[in-house]
């Protein structure tokens, strides 16, 4: 795996019941080696880290956004449930900053076996409310194609969904491509599948050049996207609304808040 990549695909997103819903977007993200991270001077141009820059990663926007560097808090994560030994590696997938604006969804934290073999994962999930969640995955690497995960719902992402339920995760990383998939059981009935899938290429002043416009404009659209969205849903579909309810353990305040939650917004 490089330390430092690009990862250019598609994000796809399937609501079946209770109405059906679909969309897709172009999505740009970084795939960072954290560890590399930490110790790079700097990244390709016009990448900073920790600095303002047109585009930027931010270790205070990840996890619980304290002044620990990213690289300690996301190898304590992994050791709250995953022993991390010599020769595995960490990564952080994620979208930069615009000008020191971004918000991402979902961020993720990768850790490979020495093989480049996934065998953990964090998945930290933002929502509208200013909170975030992580769901910690612990991966069997000894199939060929790493099992699937479950996990109980936990965080009230969307108002149009209960908080209840499981999620199927199925991730597949390596050095040439990415593909997560997450999938929202309830009475087992699939409600809600969302993939994303993209190739990876070597983070370059060149290759990040090329992106420039798609980036910036994937950062811009990603909470106007998430309002055209829950308006579609909650008045052309008419979806059932459901109030956010009292946040379970684990539910935090989040590191990198949006502009949606700082609106008061009747649908979300």
């Amino acid at each position: 795996m490089r330390p430092f990549s690009i990862v250019t695909g598609t994000l796809s997103h399937r609501r079946l019941v209770p109405g059906r819903h679909h969309f897709r977007h172009k999505q740009y993200m970084l795939l960072l080696d954290v560890e590399k991270l930490l110790k790079a001077t700097s990244l390709p141009w016009p990448i900073k880290y920790n600095k303002a820059g047109i585009l930027s990663i931010s270790d205070k926007s990840f996890l619980d956004g304290s002044s620990i560097s990213l690289s300690r808090r996301i190898l304590e994560k992994f050791q709250g449930f995953t022993p991390v030994v010599e020769g595995e590696t960490m990564y952080i997938l994620a979208s930069p900053s615009l000008f020191g604006y971004g918000f991402n969804p979902a961020s993720f934290y990768f850790k490979l076996n020495h093989n480049g073999v996934l065998n953990a994962a964090i998945v930290e999930v933002h929502n509208t409310f200013n909170e975030s969640h992580t769901y910690c995955l612990d991966i069997d690497d000894s199939l060929v194609e790493p099992k699937n995960v479950y996990k109980e719902k936990g965080f009230h992402v969307s108002p149009f969904l209960q908080r209840r339920g499981s999620y199927e995760f199925d991730f597949l990383v390596n050095k040439d491509t990415v593909n997560l998939t997450i999938s929202l059981w309830q009475d087992d009935v699939l409600v809600i599948e969302t993939t994303y899938a993209g190739d990876v290429s070597p983070l370059t002043s060149r290759n990040t050049l090329f992106n420039l416009t798609g980036m910036l404009i994937c950062v811009l659209l990603t909470e106007i996207r998430i309002l055209m969205h829950a308006f579609k849903l909650k008045f052309i579909l008419k979806l059932p609304f459901y109030s956010k309810p009292t946040p379970k353990t684990g539910t935090v305040e989040s590191p990198s808040r949006g502009i949606i939650s700082r609106l008061r917004i009747p649908f979300l």
